[in-house]
């Protein structure tokens, strides 16, 4: 998630006490996302192999001692997963895009929408994200996007609608304090 209130994007992780800086372009993040596919990279201490995204030198000491915080915290920078949408019950394992496969699509819905040449330009992972998802129905990604995860839906329009609205509806936070008096006034009035 990208989160506003600060300036600029993330550019380290925090591992065992101690910040490593990112190489932050979307390309290797991209090469990272693929080397995820291969399930070899998590066998024989082979996940070592991803730590090329990190700009500073991780000790082997400190590679084995934090294998799994270093996965984990490059898993979370890769996938930089937001609120929303909030997971669907549907189990379909479809998958909608490829950044390899669908490279030229890619680069053409950039071009289109945002007059940006991914060929030659530097951008960071996340911006590349925010910008993917946000590609509208005109691009030809979005289009194919929505050929792949064609479902045919027998339910009504109102029902589509609420499903949604609650996969996209944003987490509520429950404040303690206003809980507390709400339950007061209950007791106080409702109670007597």
């Amino acid at each position: 998630m990208i989160d506003l209130r600060t300036k600029g994007l993330p550019n380290s992780i925090n591992v065992g006490g101690k910040s490593y800086l990112l190489y932050t372009d979307f390309r290797e993040w991209l090469k990272f996302g693929e080397m995820l596919k291969d399930d070899s990279i998590f066998k024989d201490f082979n996940y070592i192999d991803l730590f090329f995204v990190i700009k500073d030198d991780v000790l082997a000491i400190e590679a084995i001692a934090y294998q799994k915080e270093f996965l984990e915290a490059l898993i979370n920078f890769y996938n930089n997963k937001n609120s929303t949408p909030i997971e669907s019950t549907d189990t379909s394992n479809d998958i909608v895009w490829d950044y390899i496969q669908d490279g030229e699509y890619i680069v053409s819905s950039f071009m289109s929408q945002y007059n940006i040449d991914l060929t030659s330009c530097d951008m960071h992972w996340h911006m590349f994200k925010a910008l993917f998802i946000g590609l509208n129905d005109s691009t030809i990604m979005s289009q194919i996007m929505g050929f792949r995860s064609y479902k045919k839906d027998n339910k009504s329009y109102e029902k589509q609608c609420q499903k949604l609205k609650n996969i996209w509806s944003l987490p509520k936070k429950e404040n303690k304090n206003t809980n507390e008096i709400l339950k007061e006034i209950r007791e106080e009035f409702y109670n007597t």
